[in-house]
């Protein structure tokens, strides 16, 4: 870095801070505490704000359900037994009918169960003993209401939608819920919302969106906006948690690079000093990050407006109502 840099990479931000408490650099143990906290204040900037460079897009394409062929399963068991049914062939967009946690329903009886395993084309295993009466080459609908989001996202955009162009409307699991009980009638989604599974394989926890009514025999595109949880770079352009090489960069913009540093002064200051400046670095990071929020918040962020719909006289007005919404149209945002 030349002297006149704005610090940026891993080693520049530490270089930076260690100057600033008179430290001496090379040394590998105050290294390790100097990355530490450089981490710290790079995932604490990021919960002051939604800033507008975390901000990432992807699209789910949902499963069709399927329902091909006759099964066969007896109350009590957990095997289910296909005839004519293609559990493991793939389809257009690549999925089989059947994988393991699809949800299938067996007969007339709205009873959900989850598939466990996948035997071949015509066995499955059921998570649960099935309850109903003898199924023999009965009817059944395979489906898939959850679908695992992008690795990296933290929270959706917009609280209220979780697909703007779908409008698929995001609510909590409780009056999902209540609203889905079992979430079996399947059409095009109109609701979302989000659940967490336990980790498996691994210690990272696993998001799910789930959907209702459950996509039914049409594959929908579902595009969908989110905050990143990656909030460093590689010199190869490969998205990471937070920063671990040398030449490794925040997300962060690189006027705003210095916030990190502030943030990392005032840990320094209290953890390792017991300084009283820690709390006069606390002071200055935090004015830095209103004036980072004032820097963006007129170039990125959208404001609600409220407009009162035009009057009208006679006929016309009592076709359009009053001058004011009361439906979905208040919630609009107007540019």
């Amino acid at each position: 870095m030349a002297s006149t840099d704005a610090p940026q990479t891993l080693t520049e931000l530490r270089t930076d801070l260690l100057n600033r408490i008179r430290a001496a650099t090379g040394v590998t143990a105050t290294n390790t505490i100097a990355d530490r906290y450089l981490n710290i204040g790079l995932q604490d900037l990021h919960l002051h704000k939604q800033w507008w460079w975390a901000e990432r897009r992807a699209v789910i394409v949902t499963k069709p359900a399927y329902s091909t062929g006759m099964v066969t399963v007896t109350q009590g068991a957990t095997s289910v037994t296909g005839a004519s049914t293609a559990w493991t062939t793939a389809d257009a967009f690549g999925n089989n009918p059947a994988t393991v946690g699809d949800k299938i329903t067996l007969g007339s009886v709205g009873d959900v169960y989850v598939v466990d395993a996948v035997g071949g084309a015509l066995a499955l295993t059921l998570a649960s003993r099935y309850t109903g009466a003898d199924l023999s080459a009965g009817s059944y609908t395979i489906f898939q209401d959850e679908y695992a989001v992008a690795a990296d996202f933290a929270h959706p955009i917009d609280v209220r939608l979780f697909s703007e162009e779908r409008e698929i409307w995001l609510i909590g699991p409780k009056a999902f819920y209540r609203q889905f009980p079992r979430n079996s009638v399947r059409g095009a989604p109109k609701y979302a919302t989000l659940i967490t599974l336990p980790p498996s394989g691994s210690a990272a926890v696993r998001r799910r969106v789930v959907f209702g009514p459950a996509p039914d025999t049409t594959a929908y595109t579902v595009p969908y906006r989110y905050v990143t949880t990656n909030l460093a770079i590689t010199t190869a352009g490969v998205a990471q948690a937070q920063l671990s090489a040398t030449t490794d960069v925040p997300i962060v913009p690189l006027r705003y690079c210095v916030a990190l540093v502030l943030n990392a002064l005032y840990h320094w200051y209290r953890d390792r000093k017991d300084d009283a400046r820690s709390q006069e670095a606390k002071a200055e990071y935090e004015g830095y990050v209103l004036r980072m929020a004032q820097d963006t918040t007129p170039v990125v962020e959208d404001r609600l407006r409220f407009v009162p719909l035009t009057p009208r006289i006679g006929a016309a007005r009592r076709r359009r109502g009053g001058r004011y919404s009361t439906d979905s149209r208040f919630d609009q945002m107007l540019t």
